[in-house]
C-alpha cells in the first residue's frame, strides 16, 4: 500500500525537507532500500553511507545537516530509530484473519475444553483435561498435554510441546521446537549407578512472555518453575528445574540457568551467559555475553566475565586478586615515603 511523504511526516510530527507527493510503497534498511522505499538514519555516524541507499526519503535527526543527494526527501524526527519503528504496521500487508475452529485432521481428546474463537491445526494434539482459551492459536504438529492450561490469544507454532499439567496466561507466544514443561536434569548416585529424580511440579508462564525457538524450559521437582509476565527469551535457551524469572527480563540466545536459581525484574542476559544453581539474582541486573554467575547478583549489578583453569591455580589467582586493592594502596604508600613520583601507573580501581 503507497503512502504519501506528505502524510508520513504528519503521522510522525516530523518535520518534512521535500516533495509531500512521493509515493512510499514499503520500508527498509539503509542498504537494502530500492526506489520506492523509506529508511532512517538512527546516528550521525551512520551518514557517509546514505550515499550507497537506493531509499526514496529518510528518516533522520534534528542534527543531520544534508544528504549527499541534495534532491533526496528528509523528514525529521527527535528519536530516527523509534519513528521508522512506528510506521512497521501501518506499512505491513494485511494478515488474513485467523480461522477458528479445529482442523479435521486435529486430535482433540474429548474431555478438552477448546474456546469457540480458538484455532486448532492440522496434526496438533490435545490431552485429557487441557484447556485452550479464546483466540489462541495451535499450529500445525503442536503437542499439548494433559490438564495443560492455556489463556487469551495466545500462539503456539508448529511443534511446540506443552508438557502435562503446564500453565501458560494471555497473549504468550512460543516458536517453533520449544519444549515446556520437561523434567529436570536430577540424578543422584544408587548401587547401579545415577538413579533418576521425580519432578512433579509444574511450569507458569505468565502474560505477554514470548519464546524462541528450541527453548528448553524444565519443570521443578516440587512446586513451580516460572516465567514473569512480559519477559521475552531467545532462541536455544535452557531454564532449568525450580528457576524463578521475574517481569520484563530480556534472556538472549544460549543462556543457561541452573536449577533453583531466581532472576529479580527487569534482568537481561546476554548472549551465553550462565549461572551456578541457587544463586540469587537482583532486581534490573545486568549479565554480559558469556558472563557466568557464581555467586548471588545485588539490584542493579552488571556482571561480566569467566575463566576456566585448573581449579587450584584458579583459587589462588582469585585470592591475590582480592589482595591488589589493599596491595596497590601500599606501594601508594612508600611511593609517598620515598618519595617517588606517581609514574602514571595503575589506580586503586583500575
Amino acid at each position: 500500500m503507497a503512502r504519501n511523504l506528505g502524510d508520513i511526516a504528519r503521522r510522525l510530527n516530523g518535520q518534512l525537507d521535500g516533495d509531500p507527493t512521493v509515493e512510499i510503497h514499503g520500508l527498509a534498511g539503509l542498504f537494502d532500500a530500492r526506489a520506492g522505499d523509506l529508511s532512517f538514519v538512527g546516528e550521525v555516524r551512520y551518514a557517509p553511507f546514505v550515499a550507497r541507499s537506493r531509499a526514496s526519503a529518510l528518516i533522520v535527526g534534528p542534527e543531520f545537516t544534508t544528504a549527499p543527494n541534495a534532491s533526496i526527501p528528509l523528514i525529521r524526527v527527535a528519536k530516527p530509530a523509534a519513528a521508522f519503528e512506528s510506521l512497521l504496521d501501518w506499512f505491513r500487508p494485511e494478515r488474513p484473519a485467523s480461522p477458528s475452529g479445529i482442523s479435521p485432521a486435529a486430535f482433540v481428546a474429548a474431555s478438552a475444553s477448546i474456546a469457540p474463537t480458538a484455532c486448532v491445526h492440522a496434526h496438533a494434539n490435545i490431552g485429557d483435561g487441557a484447556v485452550v482459551g479464546d483466540a489462541t492459536i495451535v499450529h500445525a504438529g503442536a503437542r499439548i498435554g494433559s490438564n495443560v492450561r492455556i489463556g487469551r490469544q495466545c500462539v503456539l507454532h508448529a511443534n511446540v510441546v506443552l508438557q502435562d499439567h503446564v500453565r501458560l496466561g494471555d497473549r504468550v507466544v512460543i516458536h517453533s521446537g520449544t519444549v515446556v514443561g520437561c523434567d529436570g536434569f536430577g540424578y543422584r548416585p544408587g548401587k547401579a549407578g545415577l538413579e533418576k529424580l521425580e519432578h512433579i511440579g509444574t511450569v507458569e508462564i505468565g502474560d505477554d512472555v514470548e519464546i524462541g525457538a528450541c527453548v528448553t524450559i524444565d519443570r521443578a521437582r516440587f512446586g513451580r518453575t516460572t516465567i514473569g509476565r512480559g519477559t521475552k527469551i531467545d532462541n536455544l535457551v535452557q531454564i532449568a528445574h525450580n528457576v524463578q524469572i521475574g517481569e520484563h527480563c530480556v534472556i538472549a540466545a544460549q543462556t543457561g540457568i541452573s536449577g533453583s536459581t531466581t532472576v529479580g525484574d527487569g534482568c537481561v542476559f546476554g548472549g551465553q551467559a550462565a549461572t551456578a544453581g541457587h544463586v540469587h539474582i537482583g532486581r534490573r541486573v545486568t549479565a554480559a555475553a558469556r558472563a557466568g554467575l557464581t555467586k548471588d547478583a545485588p539490584d542493579g549489578a552488571v556482571m561480566f566475565g569467566i575463566y576456566a583453569g585448573p581449579v587450584r591455580e584458579k583459587r589462588r589467582e582469585e585470592a591475590a586478586l582480592r589482595k591488589l586493592p589493599d596491595l596497590l594502596k601500599r606501594v601508594r604508600e612508600l611511593e609517598k615515603q620515598l618519595g617517588i613520583a606517581d609514574s602514571g601507573g595503575a589506580t586503586e580501581d583500575g
